[in-house]
């Protein structure tokens, strides 16, 4: 287990490497490696107290940040986004999440998504050939309708590849490399973040407190109840997105 503890001085950038010594490779463990980045607001001069001041730190003052290390092979997919598939509400109508796809090598590469929740995420295109160095965009599209946003922390993305080889036709081969072949696994974490809910309940808000009584707007009681029942939602789906 590496510690490495130093000083930042203030308007100074540091830059460290990090070097992964070789051991047996296991695909499925590839996303369970990270670093714990620790800082706290030191002293004028914090260097001949430097281990006491850790120990004496009330956790309340520590702020944490974690890196997650990404294992790769020379021949796997590169996927844009690395870790989260981020959607951005509000969700009202279908919302859309670009990943970007790139072969490295200099082979063929087969590719499959799938979704943990088929009903509500498609992808465009969900399985294809990939030439030598190729780039592709994917879109995922993530249909709102009936989906249960408690369960949101479970949903995820999965990207499976395999390469071909020389003498296959990817095209013809593409269902059985990815059944039988060599394959490997890429998992997206779906985020959704519920941008402009808020503000929205806000604006709603505003409007109703901005309106002049029924008789002097000419306004009718259903107009008032519509909006009401509006703020309602808007509530409700903001507290569910939480």
């Amino acid at each position: 287990k590496l510690q490495v503890c130093f000083v930042l001085v203030s308007g100074v950038n540091i830059y460290f490497l990090v070097m992964l010594q070789p051991f047996s490779y296991n695909a499925a463990e590839k996303f369970n490696h990270k670093f714990m980045i620790q800082s706290i607001i030191a002293p004028d001069d914090p260097r001949p107290a430097m281990e006491q001041l850790w120990k004496d730190a009330p956790l309340s003052k520590l702020m944490d940040s974690r890196l997650f290390c990404l294992l790769r092979l020379p021949d796997e997919l590169h996927v844009e986004p690395s870790r989260d598939l981020v959607f951005e509400g509000p969700f009202v109508r279908p919302v859309t999440s670009i990943v970007k796809l790139t072969n490295p090598s200099s082979q063929f590469v087969c590719f499959k998504i799938s979704a943990s929740s088929p009903d509500h995420f498609f992808a465009t295109p969900s399985t294809g050939v990939m030439y030598p160095h190729e780039n592709l965009e994917v879109s995922v599209v993530f249909h709102p309708d009936d989906f249960d946003f408690t369960a949101k922390n479970r949903e995820r993305m999965l990207i499976q590849s395999a390469v071909s080889a020389e003498e296959a036709d990817p095209k013809k081969d593409q269902t059985t490399l990815i059944k039988e072949g060599k394959v490997t696994d890429y998992y997206l974490k779906c985020v959704f973040k519920n941008t402009g809910i808020v503000e929205r309940i806000e604006a709603s808000k505003q409007q109703t407190a901005s309106s002049k009584p029924v008789h002097d707007t000419g306004a009718t009681q259903t107009d008032i109840e519509k909006l009401m029942a509006e703020i309602s939602a808007l509530r409700q789906e903001n507290a569910a997105l939480k």
